[in-house]
C-alpha cells in the first residue's frame, strides 16, 4: 500500500518532468537563425570582381550558434545564377560629431572567418560578399603576371612600364573584364548559412531590379581596372602619383520576394 510520503514523492518528481523536457528540448533542438537585410544593397565591380555589400541583422532562437559561412545566391530573371560568399564584415561602434556637425563613424572590420550569434541580442554587421568563382578564374593570369614581374625585377630596377605593357598584364585585365555579369532586369537573392553545428535558417528570398542606366554606370568601372593594377605595381615608386579610382556603385532597393 502506498503511503502519503510516497505519493508526495511521486507528485514532486512528476512536477519536474515538464522542466526536464524543456532542458532536453533546449539541449537538442536546432537553433533557428533569421537574417534581416537592410532595405538597400550596394553593388559594384572592382579588381575584386562582382561585389554585393549589405548591412544585415542576424538573430538566433533556442540557443547560441557559430556561423562559419554566409553566402548569397543571386539569380537573374533569365536564370543566370551566381553564388557570392562573405569575404569580410564590419561593425559600427559609435558615431562622433565635431563642432561643425560633421559626423565620423567608428567601425571595426574583420575577415569573414566565423561569427557567433547570441539569443540575448540582435547582431548587426555590414557584410561584403564576393564571387569566389571570379577569384578562382583570375588566379592563373594573376600568377603569370606576378611571375613576370619577378623576372623583370631581376633584369632591371625600372621594370614598371615594361610590366604594364606586357602580355601578362593585358591578359589579366581582359580576364577581369570577362567576369562582369551584372545586367539589366530583375534579380532575386537568397541567403544561406553554414555552421559547425546543426542549425536551421528561417529562409526568405528578396528581389531587386537593375536598369540599363545602372549597368552602363557600373561598366565604367571596367575602365578603372588597368589604372588600379598600375597603382599596385607602381605603389611607392618615387615620383609616382596614384591614379584616381572613382569606382561607381549602385544601391537598388531590396523587397521581400512575392
Amino acid at each position: 500500500m502506498t503511503n502519503p510520503a510516497d505519493v508526495a514523492a511521486y507528485i514532486g518528481a512528476a512536477a519536474w518532468i515538464p522542466q526536464i523536457f524543456r532542458w532536453g528540448y533546449k539541449a537538442y533542438a536546432k537553433p533557428i537563425v533569421t537574417i534581416i537585410p537592410n532595405k538597400q544593397i550596394e553593388l559594384g565591380y572592382t579588381t575584386f570582381g562582382p561585389i554585393l555589400n549589405i548591412r544585415l541583422g542576424l538573430a538566433v532562437e533556442r540557443k547560441d550558434v557559430i556561423l562559419n559561412e554566409i553566402y548569397v545566391t543571386v539569380r537573374h530573371s533569365d536564370h543566370d545564377t551566381h553564388v557570392l560568399t562573405w569575404m569580410g564584415m564590419s561593425e559600427k561602434f559609435s558615431e562622433i560629431s565635431d563642432e561643425m556637425g560633421k559626423k565620423q563613424v567608428v567601425e571595426r572590420s574583420d575577415d569573414a572567418i566565423a561569427l557567433k550569434l547570441s539569443t540575448l541580442m540582435l547582431t548587426q554587421k555590414f557584410v561584403r560578399f564576393q564571387d569566389t568563382e571570379f577569384h578562382q578564374e583570375v588566379a592563373s593570369p594573376m600568377n603569370e603576371a606576378t611571375a613576370h614581374q619577378s623576372y623583370l625585377m631581376k633584369a632591371e630596377p625600372n621594370y614598371h612600364d615594361k610590366l604594364m605593357a606586357s602580355e601578362q598584364v593585358h591578359k589579366l585585365v581582359e580576364e577581369y573584364k570577362k567576369h562582369f555579369w551584372w545586367k539589366a532586369g530583375k534579380y532575386s537573392i537568397h541567403f544561406q548559412i553554414r555552421s559547425p553545428f546543426k542549425v536551421n535558417l528561417s529562409e526568405k528570398s528578396f528581389d531587386f531590379e537593375l536598369l540599363q542606366d545602372d549597368i552602363d554606370a557600373l561598366r565604367q568601372n571596367l575602365d578603372l581596372l588597368r589604372p588600379a593594377i598600375e597603382n599596385q605595381i607602381k605603389l611607392g615608386l618615387t615620383g609616382y602619383t596614384p591614379k584616381p579610382l572613382p569606382w561607381v556603385w549602385r544601391n537598388p532597393k531590396l523587397s521581400p520576394k512575392r
